[in-house]
């Protein structure tokens, strides 16, 4: 649910048409603060992906009906025939917020970043089918001369060591956002921190501390003029300050925690503004199928499945704001089967499912 209503990274080219007259477009965005640096190889927040996403880009990256589409590339690629040769063309002419031109050679060094011990990015895993990852993980490589071959300045080459079909939707994922190899050397240890991060997107950072970060439109941008003059990404610890804050004009634009759902959609102020969509996320109970927890028997576990009332808790804890899923991909997700039932609740058939695998007289507990 929502509500509507870098210095010392060198040089950036502000937007040049705005006057002293000129009415700015500003945009106060509330959030919770994640107290990460801004670096999404080694962040792994959605709160600090909000801002990030505004700053650096990846190779592709998702509209707002989540279809795949090209964001530094010329175009979606396509594996070769040998389902591991994936040929890339960048687009020519972007730069980075200081001016400096994005080359094949800065992507090849964002990944092998990403694979480098003393980097310990989060995400490194889902690009380890790249040739030569694996290697730089275990420090027994240093580079990804076998996987990223280079032709010229906007064209390279992925090389696989298997056929992963994921491999090309992951290239649009903020953890696969593209660094300046210069400024991100320059910067070390303090990469993502404070205002020492830039990247291609569409603003640039003018300030980051605990409070706030501000976002004014990068001069330089590839697709565009930006629509706004401002963007400042106001950060709460608490979201009942955050909701009120909304309240009084003090921010334009929130999050909705479910939590304060109830209290509030059905004020007459804020209840119009609240608008609903879909999150990229599924809820879920993870099993601990080691032989010892007893729930490596699959009747167990369809019986443990049967026996949850998934609709009350979106009902109740969601405060109706959920769907009932009926497998692993929620509807904002490619692939999402709408014709599939949801999972069933059934205690009658968890409890006789229980009893043929002889266990009786059982009693939930919390």
């Amino acid at each position: 649910m929502v509500l509507s209503g870098l210095t010392g990274c060198g040089k950036r080219r502000a937007r040049s048409d705005m006057s002293p007259t000129t009415l700015r477009k500003i945009l106060r965005f509330g959030q919770g603060n994640a107290h990460e640096v801004l670096d999404m190889q080694t962040a792994a927040n959605t709160l600090t992906a909000t801002i990030s996403d505004c700053v650096c880009e990846p190779l592709l990256k998702w509209d707002q009906d989540n279809q795949l589409e090209p964001c530094l590339l010329t175009s979606v690629p396509r594996f070769e025939h040998d389902g591991v040769t994936l040929h890339c063309n960048l687009k020519e002419g972007v730069q980075f917020q200081d001016g400096t031109e994005l080359t094949a050679e800065d992507v090849k060094y964002t990944f092998e970043r990403m694979f480098r011990p003393d980097t310990q990015a989060r995400r490194a895993y889902l690009y380890t089918h790249i040739a030569g990852a694996n290697e730089m993980l275990s420090e027994r490589g240093d580079s990804l001369d076998e996987g990223i071959t280079i032709e010229d300045d906007t064209h390279f080459t992925f090389h696989l060591t298997s056929p992963f079909a994921p491999f090309i939707p992951r290239l649009g994922l903020p953890c696969a956002q593209i660094f300046p190899e210069d400024v991100c050397e320059q910067a070390g240890d303090d990469w993502g921190d404070g205002t020492n991060f830039l990247g291609t997107g569409k603003y640039y950072l003018v300030s980051n501390d605990e409070d706030e970060v501000v976002l004014e439109p990068n001069g330089y941008y590839h697709e565009g003029e930006p629509l706004l003059d401002e963007i400042h990404i106001v950060f709460f610890e608490d979201s009942s300050d955050k909701l009120k804050a909304f309240q009084y004009g003090q921010i334009d634009y929130c999050d909705l925690p479910t939590e304060l759902l109830t209290q509030y959609q059905d004020d007459k102020d804020v209840g119009p503004l609240i608008t609903p969509y879909d999150t990229l996320g599924v809820q879920l109970v993870n099993l601990n199928l080691s032989d010892t927890m007893g729930l490596t028997n699959s009747r167990i576990r369809q019986a443990l499945s049967l026996a949850i009332d998934r609709q009350t808790i979106v009902d109740t804890v969601a405060a109706g704001s959920g769907t009932v899923c009926s497998g692993w991909l929620p509807p904002s997700i490619p692939g999402y089967d709408s014709s599939a039932p949801a999972f069933a609740y059934d205690p009658d058939r968890a409890r006789q499912l229980l009893e043929q695998e002889g266990a009786t007289s059982l009693h939930l507990t919390s």
